[in-house]
């Protein structure tokens, strides 16, 4: 059975990771709308397996996705007659629900969609949110199984009725085991990857940052970029002890390096970067939500902060710079139980069961 991967814009971020992933390791094909920073990495790797659909739009738009709709119905047609059967796997809010409806009684194609995370969350107007519940409703009525990256978003479609509960599965994320060499800088680095948005809460993190920088001596990295990435960079100009990457393609080159990894977002599904820190056995302080309360045991493998609570943040880094045992020791038992449970084989295992149970 042949797989197509879909996502509306190929940025760079966890999802779009594990869409090149599953692409690369079950052959399968990739639909997506034009932009993003691994636009023209996917184009160059996957050649004529990438499918471009120039109205399949992140944002919503509704004549060039009712136009998406058809466009990717055809291409679901015009692969499923040289395949005996096809899976569509969806990423994404938007993609999820343009593939569902454009699947609709195509019976050779079985959808299955993966919720990385819901567009649902408090920092929407109430409408906005009403708008997004009842689409992730509708699209589940043409889906074969909802998959879920950790038990707490599974929860949350089952709190919010999207879908039924028979149709969910849960497939953790995973990450390539990799090793963490000596640092031989006796500096403390404080490490974050993560895009610039609001999802990503960076001006937080910039304010975060100032008060750190007045008590102690220490460094801050920051991979990635993004809209709000030039308004942090005009806060910290001349600053040497900020660095703000930008894009990098090989951002394990940064994070080897760091002592403690800081992530204060307003919503995750759960963050491949923080699996990555983690399995570095880097200790780590994020935000009090979904994935992250699922993998950060607080005290244990590191320390979960209220939403948007800089006080809280400030406090738990301090923490962990006056007491580097304690990061060391935080550090071991977030690297044994990424390296047990959250791995890149388990989460290829857990696909390739997926497609198994939905093949014709």
């Amino acid at each position: 059975m042949k797989t197509v991967q879909m996502m509306a814009k190929l940025e760079r971020g966890g999802a779009q990771k594990i869409l090149i992933c599953l692409a690369e390791n079950f052959d399968g094909l990739i639909i997506s709308g034009m932009g993003g920073e691994l636009f023209n990495v996917v184009r160059e790797k996957f050649g004529n397996r990438h499918i471009m659909i120039k109205e399949l739009k992140r944002e919503i738009s509704p004549i060039n996705d009712i136009l998406a709709i058809f466009r990717v119905r055809g291409v679901l047609k015009s692969i499923s007659k040289n395949h005996n059967g096809l899976v569509l796997h969806t990423h994404g809010s938007k993609a999820g629900v343009i593939g569902a409806i454009a699947s609709a009684g195509l019976k050779s194609v079985r959808v299955v969609h993966t919720a990385h995370g819901f567009a649902i969350h408090p920092y929407n107007s109430i409408i906005v949110n009403l708008v997004y519940l009842w689409l992730e409703r509708f699209a589940s009525m043409f889906r074969e199984l909802l998959i879920f990256p950790c038990e707490t978003t599974r929860m949350k479609a089952m709190k919010w009725k999207i879908g039924e509960e028979k149709q969910y599965r849960v497939v953790l994320n995973g990450v390539e085991i990799k090793k963490k060499p000596r640092s031989k800088s006796g500096k403390i680095i404080i490490g974050t990857v993560a895009n610039f948005k609001p999802q990503k809460n960076p001006l937080l993190w910039a304010d975060v940052v100032e008060e750190i920088l007045k008590r102690k001596d220490v460094k801050f990295v920051y991979c990635g970029g993004g809209p709000l990435f030039e308004r942090v960079k005009r806060r910290f100009r001349g600053e040497k002890r900020v660095i703000l990457t930008g894009w990098v393609e090989n951002t394990y080159a940064y994070m080897k390096d760091f002592s403690i990894f800081f992530l204060p977002s307003r919503w995750e599904g759960l963050p491949l970067a923080l699996l990555e820190a983690m399995s570095l056995g880097i200790p780590s302080v994020v935000s009090n939500i979904d994935g992250n309360a699922e993998v950060v045991q607080d005290g244990e493998t590191g320390f979960l902060c209220p939403l948007d609570d800089v006080k809280c943040y400030v406090q738990k880094l301090l923490h962990l710079i006056d007491h580097p045992e304690v990061g060391a020791k935080m550090g071991k038992n977030a690297q044994k139980m990424v390296r047990k449970t959250y791995t890149m084989e388990n989460m290829l295992n857990g696909y390739r069961d997926i497609y198994k149970e939905v093949a014709i």
